[in-house]
């Protein structure tokens, strides 16, 4: 009897880069994604504060209507839906 090879592969949980992505999915929700590196994170604790001890917010700013706003966001997310 021979044995298949499988083709399973793990993403990685994190791949240590600052980004952000915002995609719209109709014109009144949008789902933004993002990810804070280590290097980024050890950059702002040695210039401002420790980051644990910040509050995470998203600002949303429209340029159109020349307004802006901020969300709380839990300090664990790395994703949210904007309504």
């Amino acid at each position: 009897m021979q044995l298949l090879k499988s083709e399973y592969y793990e993403l990685p949980i994190n791949y240590n880069r600052t980004i952000i992505r915002l995609l719209v999915q109709s014109p009144t929700r949008m789902f933004v994604y993002w990810e804070v590196s280590d290097d980024t994170i050890k950059t702002f604790n040695d210039r401002f504060h420790n980051y644990d001890d910040c509050a995470v917010v998203l600002k949303i700013t429209n340029l159109t209507h020349n307004y802006s706003y901020s969300i709380p966001v839990d300090p664990f997310a790395n994703n949210y839906y904007i309504r």
